[in-house]
This record gives C-alpha cells, structure tokens and sequence, in this order.
C-alpha cells in the first residue's frame, strides 16, 4: 500500500511539529540550567558574604569584643563590673 499524499504530508507535518517540540525543549533545558546556575552562584556568595560578617563581628570591635582583663590584673569585685560594661557596649 503506498501513501497517499494527504498521507505523506500528514507525516512531514508531524515530523516538523517532533522536530519543533525537540528544539523548543532542549531551549527550555538550556534556560532552566542557567537559572539553576545562577541561583547557585547567588547561595555561594550569599554564604560567603555570611561567613565575612560572622568573622567581622566576631574579631572587631563588634560583639566579639572582649573587655574582660586578663586575670593576673582583675580584682574580685570587679568582674562583674566588666561583664555588664562588656554587656552594655
């Protein structure tokens, strides 16, 4: 049996709309990659940035800040004193 002509271009219209479908879903792949990309690229640096800050406060004159003297030099009374002046800052 061979195929009519309705036939024949039935099947070269479908395999033209396969071949559309393919090429738009590889596109669709393709953007979907880039953004995944992207938003990784974005938690890195977010992550980073948050590791900066931590160790910034922690070693500056922020909350990391350490005002207690050194034990050989405090008095008894006085270190109650020195934590709530730490507190206060």
């Amino acid at each position: 049996m061979t195929p009519t002509a309705e036939e024949g271009a039935f099947k070269k219209l479908l395999r033209r709309h396969l071949t559309d479908n393919a090429a738009s879903d590889l596109s669709e792949t393709r953007a979907a990659m880039e953004r995944l990309n992207f938003l990784r690229v974005c938690v890195v640096f977010l992550l980073v940035a948050l590791v900066v800050v931590d160790a910034q406060m922690t070693f500056s004159d922020g909350w990391g800040k350490r005002s207690a003297a050194p034990l050989k030099e405090s008095k008894p009374g006085q270190k109650l004193d020195q934590c709530n002046h730490a507190y206060s800052q």
